[in-house]
């Protein structure tokens, strides 16, 4: 879990960065950083930035029942949190997770989403 962690703060750096870097967080077999393939890597990529459940559905062509499933998989298996504010969904590390040194300069450079 602290492995995923780590990797979704520098995917949620880079997409709140003042010039994000287009995605690149795939591996050799097109698996997200946290392994999920498909309409499960869409909705990964997608919650890197405020997306509706319209949105989230569109893009990975699932039913909301299935996407509100993929939201409680990343928590129970990758100790993530979805935040949904004003309609809009997004990634989120859990605050409960132990600061590294990476994580702690990126909220000095004020990097949101954390």
């Amino acid at each position: 879990m602290e492995v995923d962690k780590a990797a979704t703060v520098k995917q949620l750096a880079n997409a709140n960065s003042a010039r994000p870097l287009p995605y690149s967080g795939d591996d050799e077999q097109g698996r997200s950083w946290l392994g999920h393939i498909k309409g499960a890597r869409l909705l990964d990529i997608q919650l890197l930035t405020p997306s509706t459940m319209r949105q989230l559905m569109a893009v990975s062509g699932r039913t909301e029942l299935s996407v509100v499933s993929h939201f409680y998989h990343l928590r129970d298996k990758h100790g993530l949190e979805i935040k949904e504010i004003d309609g809009l969904y997004r990634l989120r590390v859990s605050e409960c997770v132990p600061l590294n040194d990476y994580v702690y300069r990126m909220i000095r450079v004020g990097v949101t989403g954390l």
